[in-house]
């Protein structure tokens, strides 16, 4: 074998490939093949740090799929517990659906009533885009503003007598 004519030929790694390609032939001692003394703490401290024990790791593989299989258990468990909730789900569902079916409803009635009394009340029938009939309507429902509002005043009063005298039960 040549001797070593170049720098980097002179590197350690270049020197252990070397020998692992010609063995023996390659004219170097076997011993450039492991680290020095002064080499020897660093390189634990490198394989501690960037290459655990297979302990270690074979325990935190485990770790790992035990915490998969709680989680998906867990998730199973909560889908299991909404299905058993759904026909309730879907019962309050439909009943909203069909209360503000009902709301609209009345709402459409008592707007339709509303126009009437307005035409009533202007003595002919007026179509929805007419001035007057406008004017009237927003009168209407200016009255209705106010009759409810007194209406609501009258029942918070009666709730208060009540409450002084005794008839009811004090709301907590």
């Amino acid at each position: 074998m040549n001797k070593l004519s170049f720098l980097k030929q002179y590197k350690t790694g270049y020197v252990r490939a070397l020998y692992g390609r010609h063995g023996r032939s390659s004219g170097l001692k076997p011993g450039v093949l492991w680290p020095r003394k002064e080499e020897l703490p660093y390189l634990k401290q490198y394989e501690k740090t960037f290459f655990p024990k297979l302990d270690d790791l074979i325990r935190e593989n485990k770790s790992k799929k035990e915490d998969a299989i709680r989680k998906r258990q867990e998730r199973e468990r909560e889908i299991l517990e909404n299905l058993e909730k759904l026909p309730a789900a879907f019962e309050s569902f439909f009943d909203k659906i069909e209360t503000k079916k009902r709301e609209r409803e009345e709402y459409i009635k008592k707007k339709e009533a509303m126009i009437e009394e307005v035409r009533e009340i202007l003595g002919f029938r007026a179509k929805p885009s007419d001035e007057r009939f406008q004017e009237a309507l927003a009168k209407r429902e200016e009255e209705e503003v106010a009759a409810r509002r007194k209406e609501a005043r009258k029942r918070k009063e009666n709730a208060g007598l009540e409450e002084m005298l005794g008839l009811k039960p004090k709301k907590e």
